[in-house]
Formats: structure tokens, C-alpha cells, sequence
């Protein structure tokens, strides 16, 4: 590869003279034929940089991209506020229908049937980050910690039983 693209460098300050030269009377006509072939060449070698650039340009881009693997402490974040609105919600729901008693463990709201949520996050790492949860018949108050603050995530969530969200 580098060798054609010294050749292209090449060839390409031969080109600026290459008008001059073809028009010169003292070339054969196997030199014009020559140079027409070089002239083409050159064309050829042109339109490959001009591909290589713009796959060049794709990999840049591509590089820019999140890693889906690791999508950033911004999309952990907002998972992280969803994952703990969903256990309010669900937490609150119960409540309305326990004449005003939260669930003290998260498994009265799994292990029923139809859940008031399907999956118990407290005490597990999800997306980045910790889940705690302190539940009582009063109330509850849910934290997600992000494991490396920067990385995972970018602070503290939580979520009390009569408040929204907070962060610290």
C-alpha cells in the first residue's frame, strides 16, 4: 500500500506535466501511447485514494461510536432511573391495593402472580450499577450506585415511597 501511494504522489506531479509533454513535437508515438496508459493510471490510482479516504472516513466514525458493550455512564443512567422508577411504580401499586402497606421484600411484588414486577433488582448489579433497597410496611427508598462513578455511571440515583428521584 505504500508503495501505490507513492506512486500516486508521484504520478500525480507527472500529471501537471503530462499536457505539456503530450503536446511536445519531439515524442514518438509510442512515448504518447506510453503516456496516455500513465495518464489512465493515474486516473486509476486517483478514484482507489478517493475510495480509501472515504473508507477511511467510515472507520473514523466507527471508532466514535459507543461500544455497545460498553454504552457509557449517559445510557446507565437513564437505565438506571427507569429500573428505579419501575420498582417505585410497582412498590406504590402494591401499596394502593394493601389499604396503604408497602411490600417489605421485594419478592411480594415478584412472586406473585401477575407480578407487579418481573424482576428483582435489589442487591444485584444491572447496567453499571448496585441496586439497594430498603423496604418497610411505611415506605421504601431505593439507591442505584454506579460501580465506577465516571465509567458506569455518573452519581447516585435514588427514589423514596413520597418523593421523586434525587441524586447525589
Amino acid at each position: 500500500m505504500k508503495t501505490r501511494l507513492c506512486l500516486l504522489v508521484m504520478t500525480t506531479l507527472l500529471v501537471t506535466a503530462l499536457p505539456v509533454a503530450a503536446t511536445t513535437p519531439m515524442l514518438t508515438e509510442n512515448d504518447k501511447t506510453e503516456l496516455d496508459q500513465l495518464r489512465r493510471e493515474v486516473i486509476d490510482l486517483r478514484v482507489e485514494k478517493e475510495v480509501l479516504l472515504k473508507k477511511l472516513d467510515e472507520i473514523q466514525t466507527l471508532m466514535s461510536l459507543p461500544d455497545p458493550a460498553n454504552p457509557g455512564p449517559a445510557f446507565n443512567d437513564r437505565v438506571a432511573q427507569e429500573v428505579l422508577d419501575k420498582m417505585a411504580r410497582a412498590t406504590r401499586r402494591f401499596a394502593r391495593r394493601n389499604n396503604g402497606i408497602y411490600p417489605e421484600h421485594m419478592n411480594q411484588l415478584t412472586d406473585v402472580f401477575p407480578p407487579y414486577i418481573k424482576d428483582n433488582y435489589c442487591n444485584k448489579i444491572y447496567s453499571g450499577f448496585h441496586y439497594n433497597c430498603h423496604m418497610s410496611e411505611d415506605g421504601f427508598k431505593f439507591v442505584a450506585t454506579p460501580l465506577t462513578v465516571g465509567q458506569t455511571g455518573s452519581k447516585v440515583f435514588a427514589i423514596t415511597t413520597g418523593g421523586p428521584f434525587f441524586d447525589r
